[in-house]
């Protein structure tokens, strides 16, 4: 009965290629060492190869604990992008209700549309979305059609809702801005 090799059948090349690979070791270091003797070297060379193996476990069980962190890490990640897709969503909803009511509420305002360009500093340009400035047409008739519009632009129902969309998307941006400083 062996007591070194386990009770499983090993592949005859296998363990062919594994002695060879001990005699080598083992002849080049008696080379190295000549005024040690064979049981020293052999010691030597299963020592080298045992410190080799505890460290491969050592890193395969590091291995281990960092895959689980970025599983973790991706899964929590992957819950963070759904719920910052789902705001999205409720945001372009709630940008084309806003859109729809404007322009429900201004459809009997013709007005001329003139972008202005957006300011400069230090003569350098700033990326800021241009200015729109919008002007009732002379053709209107200013006592009737732009005086219903702008009641129903201004009206406390529509202000409030605009409000509500803009502290959401404040509260979004400062809470990006906090992440993002983290």
């Amino acid at each position: 009965m062996n007591l070194f090799l386990p009770q499983v059948m090993v592949d005859k090349t296998y363990m062919d290629n594994i002695a060879a690979k001990v005699e080598r070791r083992v002849k080049r270091l008696s080379d190295e060492m000549p005024s040690r003797n064979m049981t020293e070297v052999a010691l030597f060379v299963a020592m080298d190869y045992c410190d080799q193996y505890m460290k491969s476990v050592g890193d395969g069980s590091n291995l281990r604990v960092q895959i689980k962190d970025y599983l973790q890490e991706s899964s929590y990640a992957r819950k963070e992008l759904e719920e910052v897709q789902k705001e999205n969503e409720n945001l372009k909803a709630e940008i084309e209700k806003l859109k729809s009511m404007l322009s429900s509420q201004s459809s009997g305002v013709a007005s001329e549309k003139k972008v202005l360009p957006a300011p400069e500093e230090n003569n350098q340009p700033v990326t800021k979305t241009p200015v729109i400035e919008t002007r009732p047409k002379k053709n209107l008739n200013p006592e009737t059609e732009v005086s219903s519009a702008v009641q129903g632009l201004f009206s406390d129902e529509a202000f409030a809702e605009s409000a509500d969309a803009t502290a959401e998307i404040m509260s979004f941006f400062e809470q990006k801005a906090f992440d993002d400083e983290e």
